[in-house]
């Protein structure tokens, strides 16, 4: 660690000292770069005083070293409660807020991954949502026109309302069910749509009803084709259809009408064992209530489908055993 030690000290001194912007930025590019490389380096960073002294770059005039700044703070609190305490302790919530209202896209895209990491951290959490965090980030999210930005927002959103049931309550009201299904029903890049997917899957139960009056089923299945085959979506969209339809008539209605058995079905083609799953629990969830399920995956049209790629992944799932032979030819 002796080495790392005396490189990040040499860094931040030329961090602090500096009154050329590039080279401050070049030193906090270094410092981020230093951190990536495994727990002992970014240890030596965050022992050398790193973390505040990279919170105030964010408070810089210089976009460039805003940019900088807020990659490397996010290299150091990933994976650490600890170093995420010493962020919220150093203000950097503030700061990260007034950057991500600032319009500069690269900066807003960089500070998203940030709240994204640290957003694991409760503390952090309950900082950045008293202060306004998910306003912020859906302001993000409906006012950028890069979907890079808006992937890194609702990223944002979806791992805050993981860690925070305030997080949770502030994505209601700020809309976060619509503008997940607009952008599901627009979207062409596929970790925007993941995004998207993953933000409309956090929410609480009591969005459920926002998600189905927005018409998140269409949008869903609609960017579930944009994403020609990407498994990551496919396993998302099959999870969230999973626990819209779980208990709800209205849902199920609306899943199928928009296609859903049929999509589902093609999805037990997967190799994928979680693809398999979600899809075989959305089919074991719309055949619970349905009068005649197994016509409704006959229609599907999935006679081929193999019985050993499915049995497995259809049975640890709970699907009826109508579903199972009917999607299986059986």
């Amino acid at each position: 660690m002796g080495g790392s030690a005396s490189y990040a000290a040499a860094l931040l001194r030329r961090l602090r000292n500096s009154s050329v912007e590039a080279a401050q930025s070049k030193a906090a590019e270094a410092l981020g770069q230093l951190a990536s490389k495994g727990a002992l380096q970014r240890d030596a960073v965050v022992a050398a005083g790193g973390i505040p002294a990279l919170v105030r770059c964010l408070d810089s005039s210089s976009r460039a070293l805003q940019y900088a700044a807020a990659v490397a703070l996010s290299d150091l609190v990933r994976d650490s409660h600890s170093n995420s305490l010493q962020l919220v302790q150093a203000g950097a919530v503030p700061a990260m807020l007034r950057l991500l209202s600032s319009g500069d896209a690269k900066v807003q895209m960089a500070l998203g991954v940030l709240a994204n990491t640290a957003g694991r951290t409760p503390e952090f959490a309950a900082g950045f949502v008293d202060q306004g965090g998910i306003e912020v980030l859906l302001h993000a999210i409906n006012s950028a026109s890069d979907e890079h930005v808006q992937c890194t927002a609702f990223a944002g959103v979806a791992k805050l309302c993981l860690h925070s049931q305030a997080a949770e309550q502030a994505a209601l009201r700020g809309g976060a069910a619509s503008a997940a299904v607009r952008a599901l029903s627009s979207g062409r890049d596929t970790e925007m749509l993941l995004g998207a997917t993953a933000c409309a899957g956090a929410l609480p139960d009591a969005g459920r009803d926002v998600l189905l009056a927005a018409g998140a089923p269409a949008a869903l299945l609609r960017a579930l084709h944009v994403s020609g085959g990407d498994v990551r979506m496919q396993a998302q969209v099959a999870v969230v259809l999973c626990n819209l339809s779980c208990n709800s008539l209205p849902a199920k209605a609306a899943i199928t009408a928009a296609g859903g058995v049929q999509a589902m079905v093609r999805l037990l083609s997967s190799s994928d064992t979680e693809v398999l799953r979600a899809a075989a629990g959305v089919l074991r969830n719309l055949a619970d209530d349905a009068r005649d399920p197994t016509q409704q995956v006959w229609l599907a049209g999935s006679t081929s489908v193999e019985v050993h790629r499915v049995k497995t992944s259809c049975w640890t799932a709970g699907v009826t055993a109508a579903c199972v032979v009917a999607s299986c030819g059986g």
